[in-house]
């Protein structure tokens, strides 16, 4: 699955977010794998299917009541909705949590629209990370 993870990942960079939808779909227990999940509701908001995006934090949401969900994945969701608070509060959230995810933020071209906003530049800053300029 973590390679079919990954394409779908190349596929959501080119803009082929159909693509990598259905490369997503065919990741077996797709619907308890968070990573799975939140590139999944990633792709359909920026698929222009925001209802569907958030079913899918309505799905992350409930297996979180059921067990640990890294907040990084709602955060990815609500970055693709262009839902920034939502997208910060999970962030500040990942942080407290120290969830191992957040090695991205400082690389993964989909955080660049919040490259420059203050609240993201901290939480970079204080898990340590150095960003190229």
């Amino acid at each position: 699955w973590i390679g079919q993870y990954h394409l779908a990942q190349a596929l959501v960079q080119a803009e082929r977010n159909d693509a990598a939808l259905d490369v997503l779909a065919a990741i077996p227990s797709n619907g308890v794998n968070s990573k799975v999940l939140g590139l999944r509701g990633y792709a359909l908001a920026r698929a222009g299917r925001p209802d569907a995006a958030r079913e899918v934090v309505d799905a992350l949401q409930g297996l979180a009541r059921e067990r640990y969900v890294p907040p990084y994945a709602t955060a990815l969701v609500a970055l693709g909705l262009g839902d920034e608070d939502r997208c910060l509060r999970a962030l500040e959230a990942a942080f407290e949590a120290r969830d191992v995810h957040l090695i991205f933020l400082p690389c993964d071209p989909k955080w660049a629209p919040l490259r420059g906003n203050a609240a993201f530049e901290s939480i970079v800053r204080r898990c340590g990370f150095e960003r190229e300029r």
